[in-house]
């Protein structure tokens, strides 16, 4: 299914977003996720539990054998899904799935040779600065967010990242002081 584009302004600047409704609320459940990972000083590896084969499997997973924070790979997906005990998202049955029984979601966290510990930083960028450096090494197969002042922006459009070096490409709009850049990645 194609997701249509459509312009909308923020801070005078335009920017392009997905005409996707639950996008937003996807992005905010997984911000929260990733920061409860990083927060609680988990890895992910000690919540990480067995695989199962496909979206189907996973639904089913009873409601006594997941807890907030469990991970689990879905081979058919040949991604891993972190649990949510707390939301309430629709479920699409790719980016969200919602379990058979029970309360809380699925979230998709990347592919199987994407990150199971994020990593969190949080910069106020000088005017006009465009280059970050992380504290650790980017994976460049794990998945990274990138929120200014709690919008997102996409990899490669908006910045690029490489080993330590985070680069904004949003020149056209310079960030300033009065901007908090927020990024979660993946480093192992």
């Amino acid at each position: 299914m194609a997701i249509p584009i459509i312009a909308e302004h923020n801070r005078s600047r335009a920017k392009i977003v997905h005409d996707w409704p639950d996008l937003n609320n996807y992005l905010a459940n997984l911000e929260d996720y990733l920061a409860q990972i990083v927060d609680d000083g988990s890895s992910g590896t000690d919540r990480v539990r067995d695989p199962v084969a496909d979206i189907a499997e996973l639904k089913a997973v009873p409601s006594d054998e997941r807890t907030d924070r469990d991970q689990r790979l879905v081979a058919s997906k040949n991604a891993n899904y972190g649990f949510n005990a707390a939301s309430s998202d629709p479920g699409d049955d790719d980016l969200i799935v919602e379990p058979d029984s029970g309360a809380g979601r699925w979230f998709k966290l990347g592919g199987a040779t994407g990150a199971t510990l994020f990593k969190t930083e949080v910069f106020t960028p000088g005017a006009g600065q465009t280059v970050f450096t992380l504290a650790v090494e980017y994976i460049v197969t794990a998945p990274i967010w990138v929120f200014v002042n709690g919008t997102s922006y996409n990899i490669t459009t908006d910045f690029t990242a490489s080993g330590t070096t985070l680069t904004w490409l949003d020149n056209e709009y310079a960030l300033d002081g009065n901007d908090t850049l927020k990024v979660i990645y993946g480093i192992i």
